[in-house]
């Protein structure tokens, strides 16, 4: 009978070994996602350098088109029971940039706060943010990607350079931690929000300290 109670009680702690094992497994491989997620090169088949006639046979007509000048022309398509759009931004005929806005679920990142942003991607190489401080915008260079905020909660996510994170009127502007904006080194007109004359053709790059 003690040999029966021995054996069981083996196969019992290992039974529960095997679980803990198995959370912890699950625990870890979970946080590793969570930190080595990338920002992705293609979202919902589109990708940059994509023609505008093969993004049409893949998504379909858009919701809407807005042409800026005969060589730029922006295109959204509503998602069918979904809060979630994207705006597909065309050069030349191809694509230059991509939003997907919604749910940072539906937009597909691990993370929704901005504080879990910067712990997997570290700190932003650009923060614009709107006139009242209500909305932000942060952008990372070299990965080509931004993502925005209001209420510290994911709105929105876009691939494509990044040349400048464009404010509107009187908001604020960092580059790297350090306010551009206001300022007289501000690269944008404190009442449209436009690109200055003498910035034109430049990104926030020509504004880092020179090494």
């Amino acid at each position: 009978m003690t040999k029966l109670l021995l054996v069981t009680g083996k196969v019992i702690a290992g039974f529960f070994g095997l679980i803990v094992l198995w959370l912890a497994g699950d625990w870890g491989w979970e946080k590793y996602k969570f930190y080595s997620w990338e920002p992705p090169t293609v979202i919902d088949g589109i990708y940059l350098g994509m023609t505008k006639s093969d993004v049409f046979f893949v998504k379909g007509k858009p919701k809407n088109c807005d042409q800026t000048n005969p060589s730029e022309e922006t295109c959204d398509w509503q998602e069918e029971y979904s809060s979630s759009f994207q705006r597909v931004y065309f050069k030349s005929g191809t694509v230059e940039g991509i939003t997907r806005a919604g749910t940072s679920y539906e937009i597909g990142t691990p993370f929704v706060t901005v504080e879990d942003m910067k712990a997997v991607l570290g700190d932003e190489d650009i923060m614009a943010s709107e006139e009242g401080g209500l909305s932000r915008q942060y952008s990372y260079g070299d990965r080509q990607v931004r993502f925005g905020f209001s209420q510290n909660k994911l709105r929105y996510m876009g691939i494509g350079a990044v040349k400048w994170a464009q404010v509107l009127g009187k908001g604020e502007y960092f580059i790297r931690g350090k306010r551009v904006c206001p300022g007289e080194n501000c690269p944008f007109d404190s009442e449209t929000g436009e690109v200055k004359p003498e910035y034109q053709g430049k990104s926030y790059r020509d504004l880092l300290p020179r090494r």
